[in-house]
């Protein structure tokens, strides 16, 4: 199998027809509903699933509470884009879009 290090974070995963069900919501998730924090919209829910930053930055991101399982919500975003405004841990969190593309979230159906 070829290895995909080469490619960005969001064009390694695999886009599976699988689905979960999940034993505390009774929710089907799909592989489908995953995609990056920064591709999130104003006002949608998601749950975080990894987080692909590296050294002082992924540490900081953790620190305020993107780590796996954790709730996400986008508040808003600003004109150009960037920061994106999240609340986790009913805190409010401006991060740059690129660092919002390094985290992996799985939205419900």
């Amino acid at each position: 199998m070829e290895t995909l290090s080469h490619f960005p974070a969001e064009r390694r995963m695999v886009r599976l027809r699988l689905a979960v069900i999940t034993a505390e919501e009774g929710k089907c998730l799909t592989m489908e509903n995953i995609m990056p924090l920064s591709q999130l919209q104003e006002g949608s829910r998601a749950v975080v699933d990894a987080v692909f930053l590296k050294s002082a930055m992924g540490r900081r991101a953790r620190e305020l509470g993107f780590f796996p399982g954790t709730e996400v919500q986008c508040l808003r975003r600003a004109p150009a884009g960037s920061p994106i405004v999240y609340s986790v841990l009913d805190t409010a969190i401006a991060l740059r879009k690129t660092d919002a593309k390094q985290i992996q979230v799985r939205l419900w159906d």
